[in-house]
């Protein structure tokens, strides 16, 4: 041991280190609790509020169903069928509550973080909320360009809805006008 010195620490050293290492496994295991927190926060801030139930309810009834399933499986007489049904009412019955929108916007939503890299294919509008608070709406192009504003902001959703259904109800009957060409005459 010609360069290496034993260094003799005291019990008041050992236990700082120690303290350390503590502090430092805590902090790594609540980064990692963060990070298993944020995709659960993701998914609920993406989501559109119609589906947060249906969420809900697949995260929490589901995995109680799996446990209480597999306990059903050490029985082989009717008790068996009894608990299965029983079972299948409480997964269905809290079904019947949501919002018959919710489960089309959770398919919605489904859909689209599942094809997460298609372009769609028909242009969209957006609702939102300006800085006066005031609702607008946009029209977006499948590459992603904005292509019409509404000309004014809503005080109220329904209003901005109906201006919605008016572009979409009168773009057929638009007519285009050239006023590239100077008149000629």
């Amino acid at each position: 041991m010609d360069d290496e010195e034993i260094v003799e620490l005291s019990e008041e050293q050992i236990q700082k280190i120690e303290r350390v290492k503590q502090a430092e496994t805590n902090r790594l295991n609540a980064e990692a609790h963060f990070e298993s927190q944020k995709k659960w926060r993701t998914v609920f801030e993406r989501a559109p509020k119609e589906t947060i139930p249906f969420i809900i309810y697949v995260v929490y009834d589901v995995g109680m169903a799996l446990m209480v399933l597999f306990v059903l499986m050490q029985y082989t007489d009717v008790r068996l069928w009894i608990g299965a049904l029983l079972l299948f009412i409480a997964m269905v019955a809290p079904l019947s509550v949501l919002p018959h929108k919710g489960w089309k916007g959770f398919f919605r939503y489904l859909k689209s973080k599942l094809m997460k890299g298609e372009k769609s294919v028909k242009p969209q509008f957006e609702m939102y909320k300006d800085t006066a608070n005031e609702y607008r709406w946009r029209l977006r192009a499948p590459n992603g360009q904005i292509i019409a504003v509404s000309g004014e902001g809503y005080k109220q959703k329904q209003g901005c809805e109906n201006g919605i259904d008016s572009v979409k109800e009168n773009i057929p009957e638009v007519i285009i006008q050239d006023l590239t060409e100077k008149d000629s005459s």
